[in-house]
């Protein structure tokens, strides 16, 4: 598609230059710039509005900076600048994606200073954003600085807003105003310190987001429960938690503090508590000196990612500098840490410290089932790890050839946008994967994502081609996707649990066939990996709760919780 940049050149647009398609129209890009074509040309952005909009000035505002025409000179969208390999906000919520991306108190403090500084600058170019909610912010790779984008729907002088998402309206008001950008602000900030919609939780009465804002019941009220998968209040600022207070449980309407705290409170340590009750019962397999905020099953024992580094059987492991990806496994059951430093994929021997470089320039870099995945050009690339002599030797390969700005990658698949259709790349096998078309998906923005392949019997016979589930959020509300493929992925079914916390998809798949997933009433769902089998049993336990992270070794339950990881069985299951 070739179309115009008013006052410029032209501009050809190709398939690999997609990046997603929304209600309004189709994103590209090339380069550091981004090209929004609306679907219905009369609805496309005026350009009394565009000059309206140039008057906002701050970096985290991408703001529309020239009109795009057709041949014929008419407006068809506008370019902007373009965020690459960026993080939507909503997917920083969860607590086990700040955890394994190192999110401190700290640097969610600066972001929410960055975005308040950035609402600030709206207001004095005598604009408004409206909605302003967690789909129209952009977290940079390094998770350092968040972008507002969706600029074109703002309210100008001259131009009204195009739309609110009703997560973050404010039910108190019947116009649009500063106070109410506020308010919008203050429940995006609030789920970004505790990873939860300030009107959500369980209260024993009022029940859906109309009723609790308008009737000020929040989960600062002593009457609402949170999920404990979630992070405590006390991860507030002070200064925040009483403006908090005063907008969510008193309809006060006022500005944020100037300053949310030098420093913030820190979150305390999770105290382990075994799991045994009615239902389950636990076994201690490993225990560390602090919370666990990852592991893996290697050959040689559980590898346990800690604050201060990695730990297996009593011992520190090598690790050095750089960002944690996850762990890979020699032949000898060596732990090969993968990290990212200096933007470069290295593998780590954990027992020697030695380091070895990845030459392919990866984006994204994801393990799964002790391979590597990454986005290079416009492929998906597998890593597999041999040893030679005694030197650690990477193996990359093509799997699948993808829209790169288009694709999300998340343990055990990529999935794409491909001009409004979903599919999902499944890695069931080395050096392969199974395409999906996955129409489910096609309303929704991705969250968080993971896939297991199925398991093989011991007559050759599969259960299921493997098991995907996804948190995905639509007009602001978050769903929660379970996907059951056939053996050969030619059908599967789907199964959507409405209005659910923002969370990771935590579940595991043992070889007997049997899923486990964590739902969001912090229950475990047990059911069959095979498409079409109704049967769902729920364990409810005193000791079951959102913290436990799942995994699966062979036929045996494991989840980290606390300073330990356990395995669990269930008893009458």
């Amino acid at each position: 598609m070739k179309v115009w940049i008013d006052g410029g050149k032209a501009v050809s647009l190709s398939q690999p230059d997609f990046v997603g398609q929304g209600g309004q129209g189709q994103v590209y890009a090339r380069g550091d710039r981004a090209f929004k074509i609306y679907s219905d040309p009369r609805a496309a952005l005026h350009p009394g509005k565009l000059r309206e909009l140039g008057r906002i000035q701050h970096d985290s505002v991408l703001v529309p900076e020239a009109m795009i025409l057709d041949r014929k000179g008419d407006p068809i969208g506008f370019r902007m600048p373009f965020v690459p390999d960026s993080f939507t906000l909503c997917q920083t919520f969860p607590r086990a994606f700040r955890e394994r991306h190192g999110i401190t108190d700290a640097s969610v403090m600066k972001l929410v200073e960055q975005l308040r500084e950035a609402v600030e600058a709206v207001h004095r170019a005598g604009a408004l954003i409206v909605d302003l909610n967690e789909m129209n912010v952009l977290v940079s790779s390094d998770l350092k600085d968040l972008y507002l984008i969706d600029v074109d729907s703002f309210a100008t002088a001259n131009h009204p807003p195009t739309g609110v998402m009703e997560t973050i309206r404010d039910r108190h008001s019947s116009t649009f105003s500063e106070v109410t950008d506020w308010f919008s602000f203050a429940i995006v900030t609030f789920q970004m310190f505790v990873g939860i919609h300030p009107f959500k939780g369980k209260h024993a009465t009022l029940r859906g987001l109309d009723a609790r804002m308008q009737a000020n019941v929040s989960v600062l009220n002593k009457d609402v429960r949170m999920p404990q998968s979630v992070y405590p209040l006390d991860v507030i600022p002070a200064a925040y938690r009483s403006w908090y207070e005063a907008v969510f449980e008193h309809g006060r309407r006022i500005a944020p503090p100037v300053r949310g705290a030098a420093s913030p409170a820190l979150v305390p340590k999770v105290t382990r508590v075994p799991v045994n009750g009615a239902n389950v019962v636990s076994q201690e397999l490993e225990s560390f000196p602090e919370t666990v905020l990852d592991y893996w099953s290697t050959s040689g024992g559980l590898v346990a990612q800690l604050q201060s580094g990695l730990m297996r059987g009593g011992r520190a492991l090598k690790l050095g500098s750089g960002k944690l990806v996850g762990i890979m496994s020699l032949g000898d059951g060596t732990p090969m840490a993968v990290v990212v430093d200096a933007g470069r994929v290295v593998f780590v021997d954990t027992q020697t410290g030695s380091r070895v470089r990845l030459e392919l320039a990866l984006a994204r870099p994801v393990v799964h089932a002790d391979r590597l995945y990454g986005i290079s050009g416009g492929s998906v690339f597998e890593i597999g790890l041999s040893e030679v002599a005694g030197t650690v030797i990477p193996s990359p390969r093509e799997v699948v050839r993808v829209l790169p700005h288009a694709t999300q990658l998340f343990s055990g698949t990529a999935i794409q946008n491909l001009l409004g259709s979903t599919y999902a790349s499944l890695f069931q096998e080395p050096g392969a994967a199974a395409q999906v078309r996955l129409s489910c998906l096609d309303p929704y923005q991705i969250v968080d994502a993971r896939y297991v392949p199925g398991h093989t019997q011991a007559a050759g016979r599969r259960d299921g081609g493997g098991v995907l589930v996804v948190i995905a959020s639509r007009n602001g509300v978050y769903d929660r996707l379970t996907i059951r493929f056939s053996a050969n992925h030619d059908h599967h079914d789907v199964r959507v649990v409405s209005d659910v916390i923002p969370t990771s998809a935590n579940f595991a798949v043992l070889d007997s066939g049997v899923v486990v997933s964590l739902n969001e009433d912090e229950d475990l769902e047990l059911f069959k990996a095979t498409p079409g089998d109704p049967a769902i049993k729920i364990v409810s336990d005193a000791g079951i709760d959102g913290q436990m992270i799942l995994s699966s070794r062979r036929r045996e339950l494991l989840f980290a919780r606390g300073n330990g990881i356990y395995s669990l069985c269930m008893q009458h299951a």
